[in-house]
């Protein structure tokens, strides 16, 4: 059960789209710093932003979205903005897209809430723990090994223009 072909898909899903989070957000303070000149209290700004609209996203999005959608909609929703939004992360080539794509990250978390009323509705019981067993070392094994991969790329590329399309790789 824990490996049908939707749960592959899902954790393939995770592996990836938590790779490039991951990785990204270890980098996320030099990457900042280097890509758009931003100080670090241009950085806590940006940081205090973020939770203030993750605190909305979570306490006045989520239900309503899940139900609207249905929780495997949701789930799918979540995963294509995510995917956008780190595409877009990536490419902005200045400050204001990329708070654009690091909201968009955030309120495709709603997908991640629905992921598990969707785990919920179709694993047994006696296979959650199991499931939820391989979902935490899928993102144990991604913490470890993005940050080491984007440091890596972000070595590479730091020796650009800042504003170079390459420097938005990692």
């Amino acid at each position: 059960v824990l490996f049908r072909s939707a749960f592959a898909y899902l954790h393939a899903a995770t592996v990836f789209l938590g790779f490039g989070l991951l990785g990204a957000s270890s980098m996320l303070v030099p990457y900042l710093a280097f890509r758009y000149g931003w100080s670090p209290a241009d950085i806590g700004v940006y940081s205090a932003v973020i939770l203030l609209v993750r605190l909305a996203v979570q306490s006045l999005l989520t239900e309503p979205a899940i139900r609207w959608l249905g929780a495997g909609r949701a789930v799918l929703v979540g995963i294509a903005m995510q995917a956008c939004a780190l595409l877009g992360a990536g490419l902005s080539v200045n400050g204001a897209l990329f708070y654009a794509s690091a909201i968009l990250l955030v309120i495709s978390g709603v997908g991640q809430l629905a992921r598990s009323v969707v785990l919920n509705e179709r694993v047994a019981s006696a296979d959650r723990g199991r499931m939820s067993a391989v979902h935490q070392s899928l993102i144990g094994l991604t913490g470890i090994a993005a940050p080491a991969v984007f440091a890596g790329i972000f070595a590479f590329v730091v020796d650009g223009d800042p504003h170079d399309l390459k420097v938005g790789l990692p």
